[in-house]
């Protein structure tokens, strides 16, 4: 059975934390986690996953979207290079569970003394 445009933000706001089921933090890996959410999360010094919020889920051409609403900065303290090549989004700061992952846009490396920045509107979850 197929979900309403109606189901499908409400599935989305509440996987997303819109609704008021809590926060959501988003994960920085260095490949695909795949089933294994936890997998591949960067170990550079000064990383944690970030706390973020997003917009209510809106339909357009058949597509349920939301975006981040935040702007979210890392600088990272230590640590060789480490490519940014896919995201989590995760109910919980630590353990937890994964809500949605994903591909990022551009991926880029990282080592200490940089920053990771991700602006408001750039992160973007869907479902159609």
């Amino acid at each position: 059975m197929p979900k309403t445009d109606f189901g499908e933000r409400a599935s989305l706001d509440h996987a997303l934390g819109v609704s008021p089921v809590g926060n959501r933090w988003v994960s920085f890996h260095t490949a695909d986690p795949g089933d294994t959410p936890a997998a591949n999360e960067l170990t550079l010094g000064g990383y944690a996953r970030q706390p973020m919020t997003f917009g209510a889920a809106a339909t357009t051409t058949g597509v349920t979207t939301s975006l981040n609403t935040g702007t979210v900065s890392l600088t990272f303290s230590s640590g060789t290079t480490q490519t940014v090549t896919h995201f989590g989004v995760w109910d919980a700061a630590t353990g937890g569970n994964c809500w949605r992952n994903g591909a990022v846009t551009t991926s880029r490396g990282y080592a200490s003394g940089d920053t990771l920045t991700v602006a408001a509107g750039a992160l973007s979850c869907t479902e159609d």
